[in-house]
């Protein structure tokens, strides 16, 4: 039986499915509709900083609420807070009212992200972890890719934003009633099934487990550890989860660019041709993520080694936002963001799914959640602080200087995890994408 025939997974990547359509249908309406009703462009864009400044907010007590009421509750909530909200646009059009609904619509955004994965590693066995991973994350790229032009197409069609809101709380709806077949796992730690082996790559009782050490075998501290008991504190919990954390955020943060200003960038550098493709590039990224994750999911699950693949992907990615910035500045064929945008989109996918296989291979089986958190709050606040700081950039010196810092930031990643490889190697360990010997 294939891992996304695990009873429970299936219903579980259709949920995912709708609760991202439900998101993706009102991300580039709800701004929309401010404009359209009368609102500043300042008050537009702060429906999607609301949105995700409650999404990030939510993350954090979403390992909680996971404890105390179960998957299955919360991941219905997600669903329902996503999608019923939009009825209450039908009401008022006052730009405020919107920028409230927004803001509650990044509870259910905020519970969802968070539980998504985490519940995928309770359903299934640890060899299927990087596969099932992928296919959540090929769920809800899917449905983005979807329902970000679907959205824009019916609130500029007969139905008008009416037709958006009805539609949005409907599939929220759907999303719901599905998760009422998901099984509810305990959230609290699990014992492995019997035979099942403990990775080389896991801490022990981590979800990525596979061989257990040998008797009195000890496993090499992570940089900057000592060789103190791993759950001394809170903080060196978290801590131990910094590194891939920061190495998903430095991409995330680049991807602020390419989602906000690259379109107008495209614009400015072929008038024409540059609007023709503005929209399809922005889809090829998305596409090239939804193969990419699925593909490092694969590959991790044949080598099991997790994070094998996150430094290649964070050179990808490095040289997809890099060699923007000379298209940009260099006045280039438009042409060339094609590939450039395939590479961007390809290393950030990878990254995505290896930074949070590494996540879960530092935590024991009961501290997923807390994994799954970090690696949300790492994208969501990445891609936030990232177009803040590169927009304030691009107003500075032009949409290139944007691109080129963007491509800084991941190479500060990329410099982040060298780094800690090297601090293992130099505390006669391995870094933890290598077997033990």
């Amino acid at each position: 039986m294939t891992s996304t025939r695990t009873p429970g997974v299936f219903p579980l990547l259709v949920a995912v499915a709708a609760g991202f359509a439900a998101f993706s249908l009102m991300l580039p309406v709800a701004p929309l509709a401010v404009l359209d009703a009368g609102g500043g462009a300042s008050l537009a864009g702060a429906t999607t900083a609301a949105f995700m400044g409650v999404t990030v907010l939510t993350q954090l007590a979403t390992s909680r609420a996971i404890d105390a009421v179960g998957y299955r509750v919360v991941m219905m909530v997600s669903a329902a807070f996503l999608g019923l909200p939009a009825l209450a646009q039908l009401l008022s059009e006052n730009p405020w009212v919107i920028l409230g609904i927004s803001a509650v619509r990044g509870v259910g955004f905020g519970t969802l992200v968070v539980t998504q994965y985490a519940l995928a590693a309770r359903l299934v066995p640890a060899s299927a972890l990087g596969r099932v991973s992928g296919a959540v994350g090929v769920a809800g790229g899917a449905a983005q890719m979807v329902g970000l032009p679907l959205g824009l197409a019916i609130a500029s069609s007969w139905a008008g934003f009416a037709g958006v809101y009805v539609l949005t709380a409907a599939v929220g709806l759907a999303g719901a009633a599905l998760c009422l077949i998901i099984p509810n796992p305990a959230s609290g730690g699990v014992e492995p099934p019997l035979g099942e082996k403990e990775s080389p790559l896991a801490d022990k009782e981590s979800p990525l487990a596979e061989n257990k050490p040998s008797l009195g075998e000890k496993e090499p501290p992570l940089a900057g550890e000592d060789s103190a008991p791993k759950a001394s504190t809170s903080n060196a919990k978290w801590g131990r989860l910094l590194v891939p954390a920061l190495a998903l955020s430095s991409v995330s943060m680049g991807y602020g660019a390419v989602s906000s200003f690259l379109p107008a960038a495209a614009r400015d550098l072929d008038p024409a041709a540059g609007a023709a493709i503005a929209g399809v590039l922005l889809s090829l990224v998305g596409g090239a993520q939804m193969v990419s994750r699925y593909g490092a999911g694969v590959s991790a699950d044949r080598t099991q080694r997790a994070g094998f693949l996150l430094l290649p992907g964070l050179v990808v990615a490095g040289v997809g936002i890099a060699g923007t910035w000379w298209v940009l500045v260099g006045h280039e064929p438009v042409w060339w963001l094609v590939p450039l945008m395939l590479a961007f989109g390809a290393g950030f996918g990878v990254v995505q799914n290896e930074a949070l296989l590494v996540l879960f291979s530092r935590v024991p089986r009961a501290g997923i959640t807390r994994a799954s958190t970090a690696w949300n709050v790492a994208f969501d606040a990445g891609t936030g602080v990232g177009s803040l700081l590169l927009g304030a950039v691009a107003g500075a010196i032009g949409f290139g200087g944007a691109f080129l810092v963007g491509a800084g930031l991941v190479a500060a990643g990329f410099a982040l995890v060298s780094a800690e490889h090297a601090a293992f190697r130099r505390q006669g360990g391995q870094p933890r994408s290598q077997p033990r010997g």
